[in-house]
This record gives C-alpha cells, sequence and structure tokens, in this order.
C-alpha cells in the first residue's frame, strides 16, 4: 500500500494575512512582516489540522494536495 502525502501551497498573492489557518494549524504556518501567509514545516501537523486549515481561508489561498511519494 502506497502512503499519500500531503502537498500544502499558498497564494501569497490571494493571501489576506487572517491568521486562521495559523490558528487551525500551528507550526505549518506563519505570517510574514508583509502581512502573508507562508508554509514553515507541514511534516509534524496532523494532515486533519492542514485541511482544517485550508477550509478555514476566507480567500481559499491555501491548496492542500495528495502527493504520491517518489520511488
Amino acid at each position: 500500500m502506497v502512503q499519500m502525502t500531503l502537498r500544502v501551497a499558498v497564494d501569497d498573492r490571494a493571501c489576506i494575512g487572517s491568521g486562521n489557518c495559523v490558528e487551525q494549524a500551528p507550526g505549518a504556518f506563519a505570517l510574514t512582516d508583509d502581512g502573508v501567509v507562508t508554509v514553515i514545516d507541514t511534516t509534524t501537523v496532523p494532515d486533519d489540522d492542514l485541511l482544517a486549515a485550508e477550509a478555514s481561508c476566507p480567500v481559499a489561498a491555501i491548496l492542500v494536495s495528495e502527493e504520491s511519494p517518489h520511488p
């Protein structure tokens, strides 16, 4: 059985810096000095928290997708 991993991306042009994702998935995201969110580390954050962060973004600037691991 192949384990799927999640890939997380932030559209910094769409991000309004609401911080919802930072609250939903602490450690995965951080607000920059410019007021937009950046991905820090998603490897230690539960998948459910990453999906909650995606759902909580008011402008849909976070994209979480499944990615097959490389052989």
